[in-house]
């Protein structure tokens, strides 16, 4: 992901687009509009108990598009971060992959609008099964194992995503 190989979206500077976004250590705003619009959700992040395991730097951008606010792509602005090692493995790309699926469950922005038995929608049950399924068999050498695992991961993190406690308005926080 962008976020062990660097974000790269061109050589021109230009305006992101919708659904581009700017990653962690790739982004800065002044401090005023980041206020206006609440700050980063507390509910969100590593950490975080109410809420998803990720998703407040996207969040933010969100709310700052909302409010007009326009991001640029500028090119010539450089910087160095490291990852370490162990941001760079199987284990925590497939937790980040699985953290996206809950944030998507947890902000209803999904697919999934249909009647849900304990929070989760029941359309999600067989489609978890079936990714569990397909995992199994390309273990044993049925099917592709990455497609098979990254619907299993996903499925997983919709899961867990629907499960946290029912977003609602923050007071101070749109």
């Amino acid at each position: 992901p962008p976020s062990i190989r660097g974000l790269d979206f061109g050589r021109d500077e230009r305006e992101l687009q919708s659904g581009e976004y700017f990653i962690g250590p790739n982004w800065a705003c002044a401090a005023a509009p980041v206020r206006q619009v609440g700050g980063f959700d507390p509910r969100m992040g590593l950490g975080a108990t109410n809420g998803p395991p990720g998703g407040e730097e996207i969040d933010l951008m969100e709310r700052l598009a909302g409010a007009g606010l326009r991001s640029w792509y500028v090119p010539a602005a450089r910087l160095r971060h490291r990852v370490p090692p162990d941001k760079a493995s199987e284990a925590h790309i497939k937790a980040r992959w699985a953290a996206f699926a809950a944030v998507q469950a947890w902000k209803g922005t999904t697919r999934y609008n249909t009647f849900r038995i304990n929070r989760v929608p029941w359309r999600l049950y067989p489609e978890f099964a079936l990714a569990a399924l397909q995992r199994v068999a390309a273990v044993a050498g049925i099917g592709d194992q990455m497609d098979a695992e990254v619907r299993l991961v996903w499925c997983r993190g919709l899961w867990a995503g629907f499960r946290l406690p029912p977003r609602e308005p923050e007071v101070g926080n749109p």
